[in-house]
């Protein structure tokens, strides 16, 4: 798209592209566990940008908690694919099951969590610290 401006100071003209958006993203979030301990767990993330349907952030949701990840402030976007590993700490507890699954989002809305992929890990027990001596 091409967008003339004039002022009746000066004549200026500049060229403008426009990505329309048309659709809400597809769940298409590749979702891996590269490393877990007992109170993080590190999730590797793919994903590949359609035109019609950018991707503005993705939602990482796990048991009852989410985590939203913005592409811009994070610097994510570079040509039409998307990859990061991210470090999940927040409510994470030792021993327990977690299912992760993401959506992408746009300003149209989120893509289905049911239909995306998911993945699951179980933390690692806490360390236990070494007895105490008695005298």
């Amino acid at each position: 798209y091409s967008c003339k401006v004039s002022t009746t100071s000066n004549n200026f003209q500049a060229d403008v592209t426009l990505a329309l958006m048309k659709e809400v993203p597809d769940t298409t979030v590749k979702i891996t566990i590269s490393s877990f301990d007992s109170r993080w767990v590190v999730l590797d993330l793919t994903a590949v940008f359609n035109e019609n349907k950018p991707i503005e952030f993705f939602n990482i949701y796990y048991n009852d908690f989410s985590v939203q990840l913005n592409i811009e402030e994070e610097g994510l976007l570079h040509g039409s694919l998307f990859s990061l590993s991210y470090n999940i700490s927040s409510n994470i507890s030792p021993y327990t099951n977690y299912v992760f699954h993401v959506s992408s989002c746009n300003s149209l809305g989120c893509s289905k969590t049911e239909n995306s992929d998911s993945v699951s890990v179980t933390t690692l027990q806490s360390s236990a610290s070494p007895p105490r001596q008695l005298n």
